[in-house]
């Protein structure tokens, strides 16, 4: 089984339901919708086709919601394209008025207060780059040190300069309401600063009585490398959104940012997932290149619990087959390089920590073939996936929302319970053996190890190993071993 989960863009490409069911099947994990593009009918009919295919293919799909966040951007270009001639001098503006080739407005209202002699303002993804030469109250005077042509609402980055406007604006207020009413399982917040940033959308959740879903920050900006240990503190995953950090940052740094911050995710027990693009070329090709297929294995070998498409499933003229060729890129890898996939968590002393390492250490023991976890929140399931386990981990909740959500964690398939949870211990543990057998997870007489640190089965703490197909202890005796109290 593949373990590294899948996180594919809707759009265009993805959101007739037939092509959408093809998708799920060839591995889609999580449906990622860009809040960017399209509009709350989008949106809505996105929502609903997921939780149908969701349903008719009895998998749980994930659905994270990506916030636009303040995306600096010129306005509209005169006659829609103009170009900058290297070594030529522009007026930058803030402000929504038509640039030419030698004005140029910049839709950021703290551009004056903000920029300095000497910063760069680079333009459309970097292909562009000016110099600031000289500043006055009402505009900057620049130098073009790399020209090129310039069309409308292309993105601005300014790298040198510490942005003082906020990243969680109106439209993401509005936006986040909204994916909060449409159920999403995930949200992502777009160019994080800092910790701060993750707490005060918790705030205002909170003020308005929303229970908000777990958030992923996405690093992308250079003053979220300075605070990312505060992020990764904050927010409920990172991501390593590498096509504006490799703007932002120096682009022979990013596979080194890639690495460091799946790490610092990891070793908190957050999420990790790597963006942008994965497979690029198969936007428009029916096959990778050998870097494309090189770039995902190195990814899964870096310890991300998911890997994300972007544009080529969004737009691109093969989103099934993009996927299916992820799917097989990551289980050759998982199969290859099992024993290369890290574990970088630093147990905090928690009481499902112990739980979970008992769970682990008897499952080596006895090499055991699966883990099954009963969970509520999913809290348990996402520390035992942080040990980077070598056999499945098979999670059983009666909360379909909990379900979902660990479709995104590393190594975990989510099932919800079918039978309720107040079942005698015996239904409960044969129903989860039935789900073992018909995954093909495990055979009869094969050992598992059942794990909880909820009130399940009669116990909050429970360790039990069984042998698939043997009779059960009889329902007068205590179904489980407790597990024992942490020391030190």
């Amino acid at each position: 089984m593949r373990r590294t989960k899948i996180i594919c863009t809707l759009g265009p490409s993805s959101v007739e339901y037939e092509i959408l069911l093809d998708i799920v099947r060839a591995g889609m994990d999580v449906a990622r919708i860009n809040f960017s593009h399209g509009d709350p009918a989008f949106y809505h009919r996105a929502v609903e086709l997921v939780r149908r295919a969701s349903r008719e293919l009895r998998k749980p799909v994930a659905i994270l919601a990506d916030l636009q966040g303040i995306k600096i951007r010129i306005g509209e270009v005169e006659q829609g394209a103009v170009e900058l001639e290297k070594g030529s001098s522009v007026v930058v503006l803030p402000g929504e008025g038509v640039t030419t080739s030698q004005k140029l407005y910049i839709r950021y209202e703290p551009l004056l207060e903000d920029l300095k002699v000497g910063d760069d303002i680079l333009l459309d993804d970097g292909l562009i780059k000016l110099e600031v030469q000289e500043k006055f109250a009402d505009r900057l005077h620049a130098t073009v040190l790399e020209g090129g042509v310039l069309r409308s609402r292309k993105g601005v980055h300014f790298p040198r300069t510490n942005t003082s406007a906020r990243t969680f604006t109106e439209k993401d207020q509005r936006d986040l309401e909204m994916a909060v009413h449409l159920g999403v399982d995930y949200v992502a917040l777009s160019f994080v600063r800092d910790g701060e940033d993750i707490a005060r959308v918790r705030s205002w959740g909170k003020t308005r009585g929303l229970r908000l879903p777990p958030l992923i920050a996405k690093i992308e900006r250079k003053e979220a490398l300075h605070a990312a240990e505060e992020i990764a503190q904050e927010a409920d995953g990172l991501m390593v959104a590498r096509g504006d950090l490799g703007v932002e940052a120096p682009i022979e740094m990013v596979p080194v940012y890639q690495k460091m911050l799946v790490k610092l995710a990891k070793e908190r027990g957050k999420i990790a997932i790597i963006a942008t693009q994965m497979l690029e070329s198969m936007r428009e090709s029916s096959s990778p290149t050998r870097a494309e297929v090189t770039d995902i294995a190195n990814a899964v070998l870096d310890g991300a619990d998911a890997l994300m498409l972007s544009a080529e499933t969004a737009i691109g003229k093969y989103p099934v087959l993009a996927t299916q060729m992820m799917h097989t890129v990551i289980e050759a890898t998982e199969t290859h390089l099992a024993s290369r996939i890290p574990s970088f968590y630093r147990p905090r002393g928690m009481l499902p920590e112990a739980i979970v390492f008992g769970a682990l250490q008897t499952a080596c023991n006895v090499n055991a073939r699966a883990l099954v976890v009963f969970t509520h929140s999913g809290f348990t399931a996402l520390v035992l996936s942080s040990f980077r386990p070598g056999m499945p981990i098979l999670a059983l909740t009666p909360e379909e929302g909990t379900a979902r959500q660990l479709a995104l964690v590393w190594g975990v398939l989510p099932e919800v319970l079918d039978v309720p949870e107040e079942a005698e211990s015996i239904t409960l543990l044969r129903r989860a053996e039935e789900m073992l057998l018909k995954r093909e997870l495990a055979r009869p007489g094969d050992p598992v190890v059942f794990v909880a640190s909820s009130p399940f089965l009669g116990y909050r703490n429970l360790i039990r190993l069984h042998r698939l197909g043997e009779p059960f202890t009889d329902e007068g005796t205590p179904p489980g071993t407790p597990a024992p109290e942490p020391t030190g």
